[in-house]
């Protein structure tokens, strides 16, 4: 890999964006989560599609692979009400939320917000979030994240971000 393919954390737990380590040993390979399709007839190939896997080096960097990550999404035209947390909560690349309402979401009503502390990650590339209306909200957008020891994510962490043309009405940012 190249360097901001992956991000990954130090032994004092700060998030990095780093290549994929090449002067440790690989402890372990987690499936954190399994791929789409998990039955196969004799002669079928193993799709990986939606498959997360996590692995472990001996100097207690962890890498989580972006591109396993849900990437090439579309959320268009849907409502969302009454949450108790965020309303949309995006953790893949090449994506794109457009003309959706979200009403009433305790937190944001989007987050672009990875969660390396419950190894649920994946700094999120070329998301567009465009024509959305966002009410009564505990937040509007937020884009960021921290490591697994509540440090901030490196500036370049996220990338190619378009945010165009959405309203947000009375949603006072409740995260600190």
């Amino acid at each position: 890999g190249t360097a901001g393919q992956f991000v990954g954390f130090d032994a004092a737990g700060n998030a990095v964006a780093v290549a994929a380590p090449v002067s440790v040993i690989l402890d372990a390979i987690h499936i954190t989560t399994p791929p789409a399709k998990t039955a196969y007839k004799a002669g079928e190939t193993f799709n990986t599609a939606g498959m997360v896997v996590k692995a472990d080096y001996s100097n207690g960097t962890v890498v989580i692979a972006n591109e396993r990550m849900g990437n090439g999404f579309t959320i268009r035209n849907c409502t969302f009400g009454s949450t108790r947390a965020r309303a949309m909560l995006i953790k893949a690349s090449n994506g794109l939320i457009e003309n959706n309402t979200v009403e009433r979401s305790y937190y944001d009503a989007i987050s672009i917000y990875p969660e390396y502390y419950w190894l649920e990650g994946g700094c999120a590339r070329n998301v567009t979030i465009r024509g959305n209306t966002l009410r009564n909200n505990g937040g509007g957008i937020y884009i960021g994240g921290t490591s697994g020891n509540g440090t901030r994510l490196p500036p370049d962490a996220h990338s190619g971000m378009v945010l165009e043309n959405n309203t947000i009405i009375d949603s006072p940012q409740k995260r600190k």
